[in-house]
């Protein structure tokens, strides 16, 4: 890890700690919550889908599935616009606030039951509604 330029550590609390000790700037998330990024020279059509895809499959839930996207700036736009037209949702920063305060308790831990659940349900534990068009799974 310390000849890298990224390093992305998805293991357990060991790999974790090792990235972080690595003397480069790594990211860590853990067991499962792949990862994956999004480089300029990539096909943003192709990448939405995949992303979407990934999202359908079990809610996202799974070690394998796109949990988190680091995307290169250059290219930022282009593939948010993508993922609105596979049905992403952009939720906006009253939105945000209310997803926050459903998904996380006060120590900052995840709560169980907006775990792998429908986008559409834990907005809807939030306070809000997804629009028709965006896609999720019920």
């Amino acid at each position: 890890m310390t000849i890298c330029d990224l390093t992305i550590a998805t293991g357990g609390a060991a790999m974790v700690k090792a990235a972080y000790s690595s003397g480069n700037r790594p990211y860590g998330v853990g067991a499962g919550n792949a990862t994956v990024v999004r480089r300029r020279d990539r096909r943003h059509r192709r990448g939405g889908q995949e992303h979407a895809h990934q999202q359908d499959q079990n809610h996202g839930s799974g070690c394998s599935c796109d949990g988190n996207l680091l995307v290169d700036a250059t290219v930022y736009d282009r593939f948010l616009d993508q993922l609105q037209k596979e049905g992403g949702y952009l939720a906006g920063a009253e939105e945000k606030a209310k997803l926050a305060a459903v998904m996380w308790d006060a120590r900052g831990r995840r709560t169980l039951d907006t775990v792998a659940r429908p986008a559409r349900a834990i907005a809807a534990k939030a306070g809000f509604q997804l629009p028709d068009a965006s896609r999720s799974s019920s």
